[in-house]
C-alpha cells in the first residue's frame, strides 16, 4: 500500500529533529550573548572566530560525507557485476549463518554508518553544546556582565592580545568548530537516512510531517530556558542545558534503536587485485562528483537552496532589528494612547498591544509557526507533489512581498510630510515580517525531500548499488552553506547605508523614549527597502532557477520506480 510505514519508524525519525531543535535552539540563542556580554569577547575576536567558523562550515560537510560514503564507492561499470555476483554470495541461501534483515515498506535498507553517526555523534553534540556552556573554561566566569562602557572604553589592540582575550577568543573560534562539526555529522546522516530507507514520496513526506511535530516540541527548550538564563549566575542555566542535553540524547538514541533492525546487509567485495591502490578510490570520488555536478537537476536545487538559505539567514538575523526600530518598547503604551480615558478596562488591552508583547508574539510565533506550516503542506504535496508546491511558495513569496510593497509604498505616500507613521502602519509592516518569515522557513524545511528525489535520481542514471545520500547532502551543503555567513555580511552592509542604523547611532535611551515613540517617515522607507526587495529580488531568482527543474511528473515516476526495483534485487 503506498504510503505505508511502521508509526515506530516514523516515530523514530523525529526522534532527531526533536533532539536537534531542542539543542540547536539554545545554542543559537546564547552562545553570542554568552561570549560578548558576560565573557566580553572583544570585537576583533569575534569577527576572527566567525570568519574561521565560516570557512570550516563549508568544508566540513563534504568531507564528513566522503568519511561517510567515499569508503564505498563502486565503478559505474563494475555495479552490474556485483548484482550479479557479489551480492548473489550474500543471500540467505548460500549464507545461512547470516539472517536476512527487515525491509522497509519498499524493500530499502539503511546504512550502519548513519546508525552509528546519530548514536555516537548525538552524544559527542550534546557534549559540545555542554562545553560552550562551561564553567572552567573561562577565567571571567565569576565575574559581572560587561557593560556597554566597558566595551566602548577597552583598547582594541591590548584587548585581543590580552591573555584573557586570548583564551576568550581561542575557546570561542574551537567551540563554533566543534559544534558545527558534530551537527554536520549528525544532520548528514539523518538527512540520508531519509533518502535511503524508502523512495515513496508519501512515505517521506509523513516523515517531514512527524519531523515538524518533533522541531516543535524541540523547540519549546527556549521558552523555558528564559527562566534560568541569568549573566550574573549561570549555573542554574547550565543545570536546565545538561536536562535537555539528556532528552536530547534520549532522542538520538530512539532514532539510531529505532532503525537498527533495518541495517543494509554486509555486500563481499572480491579483494582488491595487486594493481590496485588508493589512488584509484580518489579517481573514484572524482568520478562520482563528476558525474553530480553534471545533473541539471541538482544545479537547479542548488541555485535554489543557496538563495533560500541566505533569504531565512537574512530573516533570522535581522528580525529583531527590524522589530526594534518599528516597535520601540520604550513607550509601552504608545500604542494605545488615543484610548487611555476610557477607564482601567484599558490597562490590559494596552498590555496585551504593547511594543514588548507583540515583539514577543512575533517571535515565538515565528519560530513555532514553521513546523505546523510544514504539517499543513504535507495535503498539498501528496496530492500535487514537491516540484508544484514549492513554485506555488516561490511565487506567494513573490506576490507577497510585491503586494506588501505597493500597498506599504501607496499608504506611505498618503502620509508623506509628516514626522512619522501611523501605528496601524507599523503593525502592517510586523504582521507581513512574520508571515515573510514564516514562508520562507516552510521553504527551507522542504530542502532534505528534493535532496532525496535527487539521491534516486543519482542511483537511477549511475546504476549505483549502494546510494551516495551523504556525499550529496555534503557536496549541496558546500554550495548553499557560505549563504549562512553572506546574509549577515550582506544585510549589515545595506542596513548601514540606510537610516535604519545610522539613524540611532547617537541617540540615547532618554532620547528614545521622548522623542522616537514612534518611528520616522525615512526610517519607515528604509525598512520597507530592505524587508520587501530582498524577498522580492530572491524569489523572482528561486522562480527562474526552478524551472530548470525536470525531476517531477512522468519522469520522476520512472526514476522512484528504478530505484525501488533495484533495492528489491539487492
Amino acid at each position: 500500500m503506498e504510503g505505508s510505514v511502521s508509526i515506530f519508524l516514523v516515530l523514530g525519525y523525529a526522534a532527531t529533529s526533536f533532539a536537534s531543535a531542542a539543542i540547536h535552539n539554545l545554542f543559537l540563542s546564547y552562545y553570542v550573548h554568552l561570549f560578548m556580554v558576560k565573557y566580553g569577547l572583544s570585537d576583533a575576536w569575534f569577527y576572527f572566530g566567525e570568519a574561521i567558523f565560516m570557512a570550516w562550515n563549508s568544508i566540513n560537510d563534504p568531507l564528513i560525507a566522503y568519511l561517510m560514503d567515499g569508503n564505498s564507492d563502486q565503478k559505474p561499470q563494475e555495479s552490474k557485476k556485483l548484482n550479479s555476483q557479489s551480492v548473489e554470495q550474500c543471500k540467505p541461501t548460500s549464507c545461512p549463518s547470516v539472517s536476512p534483515p527487515s525491509s522497509i515498506s519498499d524493500g530499502r535498507h539503511v546504512k550502519i554508518r548513519h546508525i552509528h553517526a546519530i548514536r555516537y555523534g548525538g552524544f559527542l553534540w550534546v557534549f559540545s553544546l555542554l562545553f560552550l556552556f562551561s564553567s572552567y573554561a573561562m577565567p571571567s566566569d565569576g565575574g559581572s556582565p560587561r557593560t556597554k562602557n566597558d566595551q566602548d572604553n577597552s583598547l582594541p589592540d591590548e584587548g585581543f592580545w590580552s591573555a584573557e582575550q586570548l583564551w576568550c577568543g581561542l575557546h570561542f573560534t574551537f567551540c563554533l568548530c566543534l559544534y558545527d562539526t558534530f551537527l554536520s555529522y549528525v544532520m548528514l546522516a539523518h538527512g540520508a537516512l531519509l533518502a535511503d530507507f524508502t523512495a515513496d514520496s508519501a512515505v517521506r513526506a509523513k516523515c517531514n510531517m512527524m519531523a515538524s511535530f518533533g522541531g516543535v516540541f524541540g523547540s519549546l527548550s527556549v521558552m523555558f530556558s528564559h527562566f534560568y538564563w541569568d549573566l550574573s549566575n549561570l549555573q542554574p542555566f547550565r543545570n536546565y542545558s545538561l536536562c535537555v542535553g539528556l532528552l536530547a540524547l534520549a532522542g538520538f538514541q530512539i532514532t539510531a534503536a529505532t532503525f537498527q533492525p533495518y541495517i543494509a546487509p554486509a555486500v563481499h567485495i572480491a579483494p582488491p587485485t595487486k594493481g590496485s591502490t588508493k589512488v584509484e578510490s580518489k579517481g573514484q570520488l572524482f568520478v562520482f562528483i563528476k558525474q553530480l555536478l553534471s545533473m541539471r537537476n541538482f544545479w537547479s536545487f542548488v541555485g535554489v537552496n543557496i538563495i533560500q538559505v541566505f533569504n531565512c539567514h537574512f530573516n533570522s538575523n535581522f528580525l529583531t532589528i527590524f522589530l526594534d526600530e518599528i516597535l520601540p518598547s520604550s513607550s509601552p503604551s504608545s500604542l494605545t494612547s488615543s484610548s487611555s480615558d476610557i477607564g482601567n478596562e484599558s490597562s490590559i488591552w494596552s498590555l496585551l498591544t504593547s511594543p514588548t508583547s507583540i515583539k514577543m508574539t512575533v517571535m515565538s510565533l515565528g519560530s513555532v509557526l514553521p513546523h505546523f506550516g510544514v504539517i499543513l503542506c504535507v495535503y498539498f504535496l501528496r496530492r500535487y507533489g514537491l516540484f508544484l508546491l514549492i513554485r506555488w511558495l516561490v511565487s506567494f513569496k513573490v506576490i507577497l512581498s510585491l503586494a506588501c510593497a505597493v500597498i506599504t509604498w501607496i499608504l506611505l505616500g498618503a502620509a508623506e510630510g509628516t514626522e512619522s507613521i501611523s501605528y496601524g502602519m507599523v503593525l502592517f509592516i510586523a504582521i507581513y515580517l512574520l508571515v515573510a518569515r514564516v514562508s520562507n522557513e516552510i521553504i527551507c524545511r522542504h530542502g532534505n525531500l528534493v535532496l532525496a528525489d535527487i539521491v534516486d535520481e543519482d542511483n537511477h542514471l549511475h546504476n549505483r548499488i549502494e546510494s551516495k545520500s551523504s556525499m550529496i547532502y555534503g557536496v549541496n551543503a558546500f554550495f548553499t552553506k557560505p549563504g549562512q555567513s553572506l546574509a549577515p555580511m550582506a544585510g549589515w552592509l545595506l542596513l548601514s547605508s540606510t537610516d535604519i542604523v545610522n539613524s540611532t547611532n547617537d541617540v540615547t535611551l532618554d532620547e528614545v523614549g521622548s522623542n522616537n515613540d514612534r518611528i520616522s517617515f525615512s526610517r519607515a522607507k528604509s525598512i520597507l527597502l530592505a524587508v520587501t526587495l530582498v524577498p522580492l529580488a530572491c524569489g523572482v531568482l528561486q522562480h527562474l532557477l526552478w524551472r530548470m527543474y525536470t525531476l517531477h511528473g512522468q519522469y520522476l515516476s520512472i526514476v522512484k520506480n528504478t530505484a525501488g526495483e533495484a533495492w528489491k534485487e539487492v
